[in-house]
């Protein structure tokens, strides 16, 4: 009888100090940043959290190793994880889902039809448009609240902008106040729950009809999908010129 000895396997990184219930909690909650620079701070910069899944879940808080890990070419992203981004994007592979990197992959594909939106003569142009909006954004809602002592969120004020921004200038799209609050609502709860349950959560994607946030999810991304394809079809109506002006832009 001969015993085949295997290599021992590396050793794992130290373990965040709570427990399964307590990590769930704390990822699916608004602190889950706080969290893990918690974890980093008690443990050390790479640590591992106990979760209900078949592989460990190694946190890498210190940049030049997760920049080493992503550079790898041998490691891949895994499925569990990123592919929960897919259901906001109607279950198909994205530019941060697609794990195949390779020439002619849909990755490399996405990748260069992105890469076009950052040439010098597109980004001069969303710079005027980025200019206008917020110019805009001054004069009909700054000066008037500064102006009544009335006080603003800024935070909210600025993503509801910037969302306005990209609108007009990916897809010349005017998008209304009360869509661009609708459409970073439904985003917030789309991508929360994608995130933060069902990459988080085993077999909560599959019973997203079984609880509160899985159906808001559902709804949520169904919305968005119809924004999208409304905004896609304003697209498609501006003239050829106006088209062909942004064509390096649209995203």
């Amino acid at each position: 009888v001969y015993r085949v000895l295997r290599p021992a396997a590396p050793p794992l990184p130290p373990k965040a100090p709570s427990s399964m219930l307590e990590t769930v909690a704390a990822m699916t909650s608004p602190n889950s940043i706080e969290f893990l620079t918690a974890c980093a701070e008690r443990v050390g910069p790479i640590f591992r959290l106990p979760m209900p899944l078949l592989r460990p879940l190694i946190v890498v808080v210190e940049p030049k190793v997760a920049r080493a890990v992503l550079d790898n070419p041998s490691h891949s992203k895994p499925l569990f994880m990123y592919a929960a981004s897919e259901s906001v994007a109607g279950n198909v592979s994205t530019i941060f889902s697609a794990r195949d990197h390779s020439a002619g992959s849909k990755w490399q594909w996405a990748r260069k039809a992105t890469a076009k939106a950052f040439h010098p003569s597109h980004v001069h142009a969303m710079n005027v448009s980025c200019a206008e909006c917020y110019t805009r954004w001054m004069d009909e809602t700054l000066a008037p609240a500064a102006a009544n002592g009335h006080p603003l969120k800024m935070c909210d004020e600025l993503l509801l902008t910037t969302i306005q921004f990209i609108c007009d200038a990916a897809f010349g799209y005017q998008l209304a106040r009360d869509e661009a609050e609708a459409v970073l609502h439904d985003t917030q709860v789309a991508l929360e729950v994608s995130f933060r349950v069902f990459a988080l959560v085993p077999f909560s994607e599959t019973f997203w009809w079984a609880f509160a946030k899985g159906r808001a999810h559902r709804v949520a991304s169904r919305r968005l999908l119809a924004f999208s394809a409304k905004m896609l079809e304003a697209y498609r109506s501006l003239p050829d010129g106006r088209k062909a002006q942004m064509n390096g832009t649209l995203i």
